[in-house]
């Protein structure tokens, strides 16, 4: 579990189905589309989207818009830097069960496309 902590409150951070499908009704395309965009995924528009969408399965009252409101507090509180938070969103990504089960899908995977090749 990945933790973060905006203006004095900790909130849980997970990666989950839920979060995918609030990043697919924001984006209007796939999650695999997502990720594909390398471009959007740098963008401040991509942060607060996975932001918002990890953190709102355990707070289901917040906005996009509050979410954006509690990260750039705290940025300009200096509570946390833009490359902390970058990093933690990658931590909450990487430390998800669906992404792990995906990446371990992908390395089953290879080795019968290497024989195939």
């Amino acid at each position: 579990m990945v933790e973060l902590t905006l203006g004095g409150k900790t909130y849980e951070l997970r990666f989950s189905l839920k979060s995918m499908r609030t990043l697919e009704a924001h984006y209007k395309k796939p999650i695999g589309k997502i990720f594909k965009d390398k471009d959007s995924l740098e963008s401040l528009e991509t942060l607060i989207a996975f932001y918002y969408a990890c953190m709102k399965s355990k707070a289901k009252s917040l906005t996009m818009d509050k979410v954006e409101d509690l990260l750039d507090e705290a940025l300009e509180n200096e509570e946390i830097t833009l490359e902390e938070l970058s990093t933690k969103l990658t931590e909450v990504i990487d430390s998800s069960s669906i992404m792990k089960n995906s990446a371990a899908k992908s390395d089953d995977d290879q080795p019968e496309q290497e024989a195939k090749n």
